[in-house]
């Protein structure tokens, strides 16, 4: 950990597991259909 952090919150395997986890329901959601998804990503300006 960094010394700015006191603590993770959510481990890199839980993220990981997480993405599976909507990886598999988006693609039994909407198998067959065309589907659209767009990022937003946020960043910190210096």
């Amino acid at each position: 950990m960094g010394a700015d952090l006191e603590r993770v919150l959510v481990t890199e395997e839980e993220i990981h597991a997480k993405l599976d986890e909507l990886a598999q329901f988006i693609a039994t959601e909407y198998e067959g259909k065309d589907l659209l998804l767009v990022g937003v990503l946020k960043g910190r300006s210096w």
